[in-house]
């Protein structure tokens, strides 16, 4: 996905960069740490995993390091944000806004953001297309009629395997 978003933006000029878990074959330059990333964006765009490694990757440090002209964009998972710490830095303008699809205790998005004009809220919607949620739809079925069948579950929460 984060790929495909980085194509989208080359049609805007923009200078890409990105930080992984592992160096991509992408002609983007790697930077060794999200820190060292929000330093250099004006917009940090998070699309990975919600895990153990990532629950509150982005924290008052990294908000900090993104500056007043930065802007935070997450279409990934709600809790690799530290939201106590974004609310904190989008109200005293230490950074210069936010766009969020996702939230730390979805359905339910912090109350102190909206309203904010320098903040975008969207209730999970990124993937909503007539295709994904076929898609979507389609592998519930398969799941159900899988485990139904005594068979192994194809996409089974990675926390219950």
């Amino acid at each position: 996905i984060g790929v495909e978003i980085a194509r989208r933006l080359e049609g805007f000029k923009c200078d890409i960069r990105y930080f992984s878990r592992h160096k991509k074959n992408v002609t983007y330059e790697y930077m060794d740490s999200i820190l060292s990333l929000a330093s250099w964006a004006e917009a940090l765009i998070l699309i990975l995993p919600g895990s153990s490694e990532t629950y509150h990757m982005v924290d008052e440090k990294v908000l900090n390091a993104l500056g007043q002209n930065g802007y935070l964009i997450n279409v990934a998972r709600g809790r690799i944000v530290d939201e106590a710490a974004l609310i904190k830095a989008v109200k005293e303008h230490r950074i210069a806004g936010a766009g969020l699809d996702v939230f730390e205790k979805e359905p339910c998005h912090p109350v102190e953001l909206s309203g904010l004009p320098n903040v975008m809220l969207l209730p999970h919607v990124g993937s909503a297309t007539r295709d994904t949620r076929e898609a979507m739809g389609d592998m519930v079925c398969e799941n159900v009629r899988c485990f139904l069948n005594g068979e192994e579950v194809p996409n089974l929460v990675p926390e219950l395997r």
